[in-house]
């Protein structure tokens, strides 16, 4: 994936936060996925204006953990999105209005 696409989070699906993790009913009302620790916090920051590279950024900052550890598991889940549940986000050469 290429780190400088910008990500935003589909809005308009519905999600809530639960004690489980982030509740997201997917499009039609087929399909409801839980986002749990770091899919969440994805989800949260992804608005469109910030890079992958920023996102992985920021989880690294907030854990306290290496960079390539924070880009190897946002790599991973980002990958698993796209394959599992594509349209929970939105992905871009050029910042996404939102």
């Amino acid at each position: 994936m290429d780190l400088q696409l910008f990500i935003r989070s589909n809005r308009e699906l519905f999600s809530k936060l639960t004690r489980d993790g982030l509740l997201v009913l997917g499009p039609d009302e087929k399909f409801i996925y839980i986002l749990k620790g770091v899919g969440g916090l994805i989800w949260d920051k992804a608005d469109g204006k910030k890079t992958a590279k920023e996102i992985i950024e920021y989880i690294s900052q907030k854990f306290e953990i290496d960079s390539n550890v924070a880009k190897k598991d946002t790599l991973a889940f980002l990958k698993d999105v796209v394959r599992e549940a594509p349209s929970l986000f939105i992905f871009s050469k050029v910042p996404i209005k939102t």
